[in-house]
């Protein structure tokens, strides 16, 4: 009777007996003639035994904190191509908003038309990494952004980043015409614990791509953490 039967109707009976299902289709005759000759007391009791060791599995899984994905850091830049008062108020735009000391950042290249040189200021930018404060601006920062997000602001390394226009729709924000308007970028990375072996200057090592944190993965972290809607290109 077995082997005028489907695979899959075969499958349906092993898996109501509480059996493995893989293999080919030989293989799960075999397996379901030999169940048909245990007591039904015993293939309740393996059937039992395997439910537990999975649950623990999976429990293992979800309490391993290795495997959970956090922010590692905020990066908030502010570019204005040249040193001088312009980049001393984006500095304070900055220091208004996380409380931190910027620093600033330097061109690499020398460009006439745009007239920069190696080595000289051309914006600045604050580093974020307590995770209280990560909380608080990203909260005010989606609340800009009517919390959506388009899907390509997403990488395929499970960054994440956008633009806001002006630093002045931040709450308890106004407009200052000493300082005038300035909008930024906002960087995020997301990481598993464990990523700091790829960047130490000892000994360092490649992080696995299982324990990568990939773009869809990315997407479906933010919504569940900050409730955003991500609008699919």
């Amino acid at each position: 009777m077995s082997a005028n039967m489907t695979v899959s109707e075969l499958k349906e009976l092993l898996l109501e007996a509480g059996l493995p299902v893989s293999g080919k289709k030989s293989v799960l005759i075999e397996r379901l003639n030999e169940s048909n000759n245990l007591p039904q007391a015993e293939i309740k009791e393996v059937s039992v035994e395997e439910a537990t060791v999975e649950e623990e599995k999976t429990s293992d899984k979800d309490q391993n904190k290795m495997l959970e994905p956090q922010i590692t850091k905020v990066t908030i830049n502010i570019g204005v191509g040249e040193g001088g008062q312009r980049l001393q108020l984006a500095e304070q735009v900055l220091e208004l908003l996380t409380d931190l000391k910027p620093v600033r950042t330097l061109s690499k290249n020398t460009n006439r038309d745009l007239g920069t040189r190696i080595g000289g200021p051309i914006g600045c930018k604050v580093t974020i990494r307590n995770q209280d404060k990560i909380a608080s601006f990203l909260k005010d920062a989606f609340w800009i952004r009517q919390n959506a997000l388009p899907a390509y602001n997403f990488d395929q390394s499970g960054n994440l980043s956008f633009g806001i226009s002006d630093y002045t729709d931040f709450p308890d924000q106004k407009y200052d015409p000493d300082i005038g308007i300035f909008g930024m970028d906002v960087n995020i990375v997301l990481e598993r614990p464990g990523h700091r072996v790829s960047r130490r200057r000892r000994r360092s090592r490649k992080v696995a791509t299982s324990h990568r944190v990939v773009r869809d993965e990315c997407k479906e972290w933010f919504v569940k953490q900050f409730g955003i809607a991500i609008v699919e290109e």
